[in-house]
């Protein structure tokens, strides 16, 4: 069973996430969710801060 490894990297405003689960398609689309339910989450917090 193939291991995956998981870093990221936070500076505003851009999000770098580094995804490795052992195939390029699954890594990208991995990626790609948690981009967007980063997103998601910052702009649910500053809907309910404002």
């Amino acid at each position: 069973m193939p291991r995956g490894t998981f870093s990221g990297l936070l500076s505003s405003p851009k999000v770098d996430l580094i995804v490795d689960m052992g195939h390029p398609f699954l890594n990208l689309t991995v990626d790609g969710f948690l981009k967007i339910g980063a997103v998601a989450a910052a702009k649910v917090a500053a809907e309910e801060t404002y």
